[in-house]
Order: C-alpha cells, then sequence, then structure tokens
C-alpha cells in the first residue's frame, strides 16, 4: 500500500470511523469487529459469486488459487450495495476481504461502471491506488484497531493469539502492530 496516496488526517480518522461503528454495535474500541456484522449494520449483504448465479464452471475459474480475485462491491438492481467475495479463501483472509470492501462503502467510493475483462467470470474494474489505499488502511482499522492491538500485547497475547482473537491473518496483525506504533510502545515484547 503506497501510504502517500493518502489524505491528510485520513489515518487518525479511520481509528475514530472504527471506534464509533464498535460504539454503534454496543462494543468497546478494543473488541473484535466480524465484517459480516459491520456489513449487516450498514444495510450490506454479502454474497458467494454462486449466490449471485455464477455457474460452478465460472465460480471454480473465478476463485482458483491463482486468479487472484478476493471481493468486488458493487449494486443491486435496487442501487443497494453489495458484496461478492471469494469463498474459497481463508477465513481470516475473507473477514480482510469482506472488511476492505466495507471500508469502500464506508468511504463512499465511487467506481467507474464495472467493465467485462476477458476470462473472468464477474465484471471488474480498473485499480485506482488511491481509493484502494484508502480502503486497506481503514479496511485494517475496522478489522483491528489500535486500541485492540494495545489491550492484546498488555495481556502479552502473542501473534497468532492476536489473530485468533481479531479472526485476522498473523500478517494483517503483523502489518496493524507496525504501521499504528504500538511495535514501538511495546519494543520490549518484540
Amino acid at each position: 500500500m503506497k501510504l502517500s496516496k493518502l489524505k491528510k488526517g485520513f489515518k487518525a480518522d479511520s481509528e475514530g470511523i472504527s471506534i464509533e461503528f464498535r460504539e454503534q454495535l454496543c462494543l468497546q474500541s478494543h473488541d473484535p469487529l466480524l465484517a459480516s456484522c459491520l456489513a449487516s449494520h450498514l444495510g450490506v449483504k454479502v454474497y458467494s459469486p454462486k449466490e449471485i448465479g455464477l455457474s460452478s464452471e465460472d465460480c471454480d475459474i473465478l476463485m482458483n488459487p491463482g486468479s487472484g480475485w478476493s471481493a468486488l462491491t458493487t449494486k443491486n438492481k435496487k442501487g443497494r450495495d453489495i458484496i461478492i467475495h471469494n469463498v474459497h479463501h481463508s477465513p481470516s483472509r475473507q473477514e480482510s476481504n469482506i472488511m476492505h470492501e466495507v471500508a469502500h462503502i464506508i468511504c463512499k467510493h465511487e467506481f467507474p461502471d464495472l467493465e467485462i475483462k476477458l476470462g473472468s467470470p464477474l465484471p471488474l474494474r480498473h485499480y485506482d491506488e488511491t481509493i484502494e489505499a484508502e480502503a486497506e488502511w481503514l479496511g485494517g482499522n475496522l478489522q483491528i484497531t489500535r486500541a485492540g492491538l494495545v489491550c492484546c500485547l498488555r495481556d502479552r497475547m502473542d501473534i497468532n493469539a492476536i489473530a485468533l482473537h481479531f479472526n485476522a491473518s498473523e500478517q494483517m496483525v503483523n502489518f496493524r502492530i507496525n504501521v499504528t506504533g504500538v511495535k514501538r510502545q511495546f519494543s520490549h515484547l518484540f
């Protein structure tokens, strides 16, 4: 992720947004927040490609390990946001994928019309570095707040335990530890 693509104040705002949604759902700032709960709270339906009518053959093409496809946000016929995601990914990766897409919705990112790309059973869109950087940052923050990391590290939880606690990958936990400054704060643990 290119952090230079983030607007000034976006990182701090993201922490506040993450805590605000937890409060709306009667959670503490350090509590885990499931992507499915946040999506439901926002009125966003989450589907697998099969649930939207893709054939088994198209699903296999789209979700094969080499495809690189994770998820996308689009609108249904009523103009409501929906998320379609790769159910063949690990549960922690699915959590991250869905949270990333929810972040796009929270940020009110405008996407160009979907285009059919050769070899893909779903329409896709062009990659925009700025909005992807925002969704990556906010999505990670929604999944694991700085307050959550501090609480876990105070309790001397290791990376694996933190990952399990937040239904996140160890890679996501390490990323959040490194970018939030808690690594310096708890340098005696690393």
